[in-house]
């Protein structure tokens, strides 16, 4: 058999052999997360309010303190500049809130050194 050929002209000895595995299961691979969906409930006194804005800026700290309130269910929130980084706020965050201040839509007490703390009205 030495010489022999098989239909498909492969020898015996060219054939692969099976090498047996553990029984381990293969790592699967990480599936990409979704996106997370989040909301942002705006009360109609808020809408009319802001249409009133100067500044966009604004807008995203008007937006980031309803889903904050709406996350934590609570009306006061601490403005600090590390939640806004990811929005693009930077150095507009003190002009954002005094112009929500302006608007009516909340109060801030301010401290030397420490995040604003932001009081929402009109929630209802």
């Amino acid at each position: 058999m030495d010489g022999m050929k098989s239909v498909w002209g492969i020898r015996p000895d060219q054939i692969p052999q099976r090498v047996e595995q553990d029984n381990e299961p293969k790592p699967r691979a990480k599936r990409a997360k979704k996106p997370r969906r989040c909301f942002v409930i705006l009360p109609c006194h808020w809408m009319d309010q802001l249409q009133n804005a100067q500044h966009v800026v604004t807008f995203k700290v008007a937006l980031h303190l309803l889903r904050e309130s709406f996350v934590t269910s609570t009306n006061e929130i601490a403005l600090s500049t590390v939640c806004l980084r990811a929005m693009m706020v930077g150095h507009s965050k003190a002009r954002a809130h005094t112009e929500l201040e302006e608007l009516g839509l909340v109060t801030v007490e301010r401290h030397r050194r420490r995040s604003p703390l932001v009081r929402l009205h009109h929630l209802d």
